[in-house]
């Protein structure tokens, strides 16, 4: 044999050697990296279900500023959207035909005084001449009959410079209520009669807002009750209101219960006419575990949250409750202490390593 085929003949051996003992040895098998998850601590609690209704803000009190007489309105001293305070002067009626008439019943009512005191006398008089048989009885009567009228007379004269300086006293309209001006129903120049609406006045430092409620929804509202306010253009600002009165029976339009909610305005940030939310606390539901909606995941056709037990994960059958939204209750399946998954929970499966990145605290509400 040539000395080169020894040669390739050694080497064949060699890697054919080499090839035999890898025969001999097992791949080694990696340990399945933990899943990263986070987990709440179950623990039952009481929850108070929650329902909301929208409503438009209205002013608590309003009023209406009316003429009492009739006149031309002379001046005006407030617009729409003015504050005033109760009892100031709104505007003011043209005195002069009322100054003409009051100077009038003055002088009418002096005018019965001297009447009157005529009248005494001459009835005086006569009494006198008859009781000396000097007049006759139908002539005496008569003097007494003319001294009563003249004192009915006094009477009304009195009474229309009453009713002359009470026109006069009139012709200052003052605001019944302290408020806003929501509307100013006149110009000057302007003729009105008695009863003519003059301002509306609205006291808008509190405001009302009336929600219809259903059947269901009034068993759980009291008078006196709590409850938020929220407005659109404020976002997420929360204002608060109580209830002011519970409406009995439900109106004929939709059959709800009207509630009347107030709440407080004192910096005048609404305004009547918006549209808020009203929302009321409705039933309360004692000792139930609630989790994240996230956290119930699907496996084979059925709900299931998991748990972390010994580092591991365990899957649990769950019936669920009630819907409060981001959270739901959960009626059977958990324990209190149960650390229930809510991030990392779709990657699950039965036994698989876990670590728990960060623990959240109970729920509680």
């Amino acid at each position: 044999m040539q000395p080169l085929s020894r040669f390739i003949w050694m080497i064949l051996l060699i890697l054919s050697l080499s090839c035999e003992g890898c025969k001999d040895k097992e791949p080694i098998e990696e340990a399945p990296k933990p899943i990263e998850v986070e987990v709440i601590r179950a623990a039952p609690g009481d929850v108070v279900e929650h329902f909301e209704v929208g409503a438009i803000l209205q002013a608590e009190q309003e009023a209406m500023a009316s003429a009492e007489i009739n006149g031309t309105v002379d001046q005006q001293f407030f617009r729409e959207g003015d504050f005033v305070k109760g009892g100031e002067i709104l505007l003011t009626f043209d005195k002069e035909p009322f100054a003409l008439h009051l100077e009038l019943a003055e002088a009418n009512l002096r005018k019965a005084e001297v009447i009157l005191e005529n009248s005494r006398k001459e009835y005086e008089r006569r009494i006198k001449l008859k009781q000396d048989s000097f007049l006759s009885e139908e002539a005496a009567e008569q003097a007494l009959r003319l001294f009563r009228l003249a004192t009915a007379d006094l009477d009304i004269s009195r009474s229309n410079l009453n009713l002359a300086q009470r026109d006069i006293n009139k012709t200052g309209v003052q605001a019944p209520i302290s408020g806003i001006i929501i509307k100013r129903h006149r110009e000057i120049g302007e003729r009105v009669l008695p009863g003519a609406p003059l301002f509306k006045i609205a006291d808008t430092r509190s405001l009302r807002i009336v929600a219809g409620l259903s059947e269901e929804q009034i068993l759980h509202v009291r008078k006196n009750d709590p409850v938020e306010v929220h407005v659109k253009p404020f976002g997420e600002r929360v204002f608060t209101g109580t209830v002011k009165r519970v409406g009995i029976p439900a109106t004929k339009q939709g059959g709800t219960f009207p509630v009347e909610v107030v709440t407080d305005n004192s910096d005048q940030l609404l305004k009547p006419g918006m549209v808020a939310r009203v929302v009321f606390s409705g039933q309360v539901h004692k000792k139930i575990f609630l989790v994240p909606r996230d956290a119930i995941v699907e496996r084979m056709g059925e709900e299931v949250v998991y748990l972390v037990r010994d580092n591991s994960a365990v899957s649990i059958k769950v019936v669920k409750g009630t819907d409060f939204g981001f959270y739901i209750s959960i009626l059977t399946g958990l324990l209190d202490g149960d650390q229930v998954v809510v991030i990392g929970q779709e990657w699950l499966y039965e036994r698989a390593p876990v670590h728990v990145r960060k623990t959240k605290e109970e729920i509680h509400r």
